[in-house]
């Protein structure tokens, strides 16, 4: 059976047309706080329809969860700076500006700062300004607001359009007469070790949803390009088309690990999924986390609504001469080759074309045309183009 809404209804913020309101206070929201409007705005983050405060924030931090009891591990927060703070009281309505663009219209419920050390150890478990969501998040400062978003202006970036709707997808998968769906969130080109794990999801449930996650990331990951439409080269010659619906995420990446894969299954869930893969160091970045670290965590909680899907790590067997996991192969680790998405990367960056059993040669074929094109420049989100097949239009 499809997955219900988390907190049991879709929550959607409507848009309006929001003019003459050049007298009203400002704040200038950066990128990532755009993404997240664009979430709230189309129900991906039900039931929030608001930026959270400083009770709820905390008790995230500590438990995982809302005021309520509801699971959710990461605060969905809106930075000040210190000047914008003293423009306006609790209760005021303010508008939200992304560059010279007024985006939304907020009332203000409540101004709050937060020991961000603290706020940093809880949610990524470390203070270090080598982990890129740490660095960006201090960058922020310390000053909040929350407030619910009394609307949404019809300024429609162009990746504004590409977030699925949840209502469609779902309305697709019951078309389809899908009552499990696999989700996978993927922020890489697949190599031949996501085949796998996408094949072993296929044979247990109805359909896999493959979600890569579009929008900023850190130094050195694939381009959004690469990473869409490599995906469109392999669904086309080696998933079933009937049970397999590809579709992008436009989301600002945290690198939370555990933290942040709950936030991915919530999100997965709204979306109509029944499953949702948690990989190898899911969400993570270089060293931070253990390998299983999302796993363990994932699994403290038995009431996120949506069922994570452990399986085992994927990796060439030489004796078996192919893709296996420890489930099914016998031999010892001198025999496994392992995937690693580092391995990928640095194969590219050294033009070494990676072995067959490493990635399919027509996804590299297609990123090394990417970087040989100008298709392969974009900078910024609201200028990205995708051969975008919308299966729910």
């Amino acid at each position: 059976m499809i997955s219900p809404y988390h907190g049991g209804s879709r929550v959607k913020i409507p848009n309006c047309k929001i003019e003459n309101l050049n007298i009203l206070p400002k704040i200038q929201i950066d990128e990532q706080t755009l993404i997240t409007l664009s979430l709230l705005k189309i129900g991906i983050l039900s039931p929030l329809d608001s930026f959270q405060g400083y009770e709820e924030a905390m008790e995230i931090s500590r438990e995982g969860r809302m005021e309520n009891g509801l699971v959710w591990s990461m605060p969905v927060l809106l930075p000040v700076t210190d000047e914008e703070s003293y423009t306006f009281s609790e209760g005021d309505e303010t508008t939200l500006h992304f560059s010279d663009k007024l985006v939304a219209l907020m009332k203000i419920e409540e101004k709050f700062s937060l020991d961000m050390y603290e706020y940093c150890n809880r949610i990524f478990g470390t203070t270090s300004i080598d982990h890129p969501g740490v660095k960006a998040i201090l960058q922020k400062g310390n000053k909040f607001v929350s407030g619910h978003i009394k609307g949404i202006n019809n300024y429609n970036t162009h990746f504004s359009t590409m977030q699925p709707d949840p209502d469609k997808l779902r309305g697709l998968f019951n078309k389809k007469g899908f009552k499990t769906v696999t989700a996978f969130q993927t922020r890489n080109p697949p190599h031949r070790g996501h085949e796998f794990l996408h094949k072993y999801s296929l044979l247990s449930t109805d359909a896999l949803f493959i979600n890569p996650v579009l929008g900023p990331k850190k130094s050195g990951d694939f381009s959004d390009q690469e990473i869409f439409q490599s995906y469109q080269v392999y669904l086309d010659k080696y998933l079933p088309k009937q049970r397999t619906i590809l579709l992008p995420l436009i989301y600002a990446m945290q690198y939370a690990g555990p933290r942040e894969a709950i936030m991915h299954m919530i999100m997965r869930k709204n979306l109509g999924c029944t499953h949702f893969v948690i990989g190898r160091d899911h969400a993570g970045v270089g060293s931070f986390y253990g390998p299983y670290a999302a796993r363990d965590y994932v699994s403290t909680f038995t009431d996120i609504g949506i069922e994570p899907v452990f399986l085992k790590e994927a990796y060439y067997c030489k004796a078996c001469t192919e893709i296996s996991n420890d489930d099914i192969c016998p031999h010892d680790d001198s025999q496994k080759s392992h995937f690693s998405g580092t391995k990928i990367r640095d194969a590219f960056l050294h033009k070494r074309e990676p072995y067959p059993y490493e990635m399919r040669g027509e996804i590299y074929n297609k990123i090394i045309e990417l970087r040989s094109s100008k298709q392969n420049t974009v900078e910024t989100l609201d200028k990205l183009e995708i051969n975008l097949s919308n299966p729910l239009e």
